[in-house]
């Protein structure tokens, strides 16, 4: 029959024919090989990740492309998806907690007999700070008397750890210290970070300085107070930490910023007069 007798047959011209066998350019062509080197650096991505790297203006590729043409490419260049890591098993602090329920909650199980005392216990958690104009961060851990809302201690460092952790915790043993409180039975209450169900944290404090640890069932709801604490710090002092250009100038900042907090500033919960003033005031000490 021939090429033509074909053609004839089934009504196709012999331009579209071998239109079929020219070389189109593919529009997706460079999508296609930013996608890859997307999936190269960043082995754990889904679809959704690699989509928000390929269209961000600001430090992605700019593209403009769909989501779903995304997902797509990935099937159609064979691109695997990696697997999410299994969650790793609990520790045997978060297994004790687990079991414990709502029992691992000591400030709950105190308020629900009577006031909790200045001194009795403390909140504490990490929140990051950004400074050099967004560019960097810092996490900062804080430890708050849960009554009388003064900073026992803090402190920051590039990333959080036990050994920032136990920094704090000593500096919040020495200001217990200086105001004649105990830090026997002291309660210190999170929500449940790795770093404070680790082990090392949880002995120095349980065992070493036999204090109590307390934990929030409930996320950032069973520890409020810090939240709240931690949210108007940084909101109060974003522009002044924004400005830093160094951690050391970060430190310095809130030192300053904490001093302020603790002698001078104002507190309606505490009748109006600073947190140290008005643990001095409770305790008869010298104001």
């Amino acid at each position: 029959m021939g090429l033509n007798g074909a053609l004839k047959l089934v009504k196709l011209s012999r331009s579209t024919w071998y239109d079929q066998f020219k070389l189109k350019p593919d529009k997706y062509r460079q999508i296609k090989r930013d996608l890859r080197q997307t999936v190269i650096d960043n082995a754990p991505y889904g679809y959704r990740r690699v989509h928000s790297e390929l269209t961000d203006q600001d430090d992605g590729y700019g593209h403009q492309v769909s989501q779903d043409k995304v997902r797509l490419l990935m099937k159609d260049m064979a691109i695997q998806v990696a697997n999410r890591p299994s969650k790793p098993k609990p520790g045997p602090v978060q297994r004790i907690i687990n079991e414990a329920g709502d029992e691992i909650n000591l400030v709950t199980k105190l308020e629900e007999k009577r006031p909790v005392r200045i001194g009795e216990v403390g909140v504490t958690d990490f929140t990051k700070i950004v400074y050099d104009n967004g560019t960097k961060k810092v996490q900062l851990m804080t430890v708050l008397d849960y009554r009388g809302r003064v900073v026992l201690g803090w402190e920051a460092a590039d990333h959080k750890d036990t050994q920032l952790a136990l920094r704090v915790w000593r500096k919040t043993k020495y200001n217990l210290s200086r105001l004649k409180l105990s830090v026997k039975k002291f309660i210190i209450h999170s929500d449940q970070d790795s770093v404070l169900t680790g082990l090392v944290w949880v002995r120095q404090v349980l065992v070493d300085d036999e204090a109590l640890v307390s934990y929030s069932t409930n996320g950032c709801h069973g520890n409020t107070r810090m939240e709240s604490w931690h949210s108007r710090f940084k909101g109060e002092n974003k522009g002044l930490l924004a400005d830093c250009k160094t951690l050391e100038e970060v430190r310095r900042k809130i030192k300053r910023q904490v001093s302020y907090y603790n002698y001078r500033r104002r507190h309606s919960a505490l009748k109006n007069k600073a947190p140290m003033k008005y643990i001095k005031i409770r305790l008869n000490l010298l104001v």
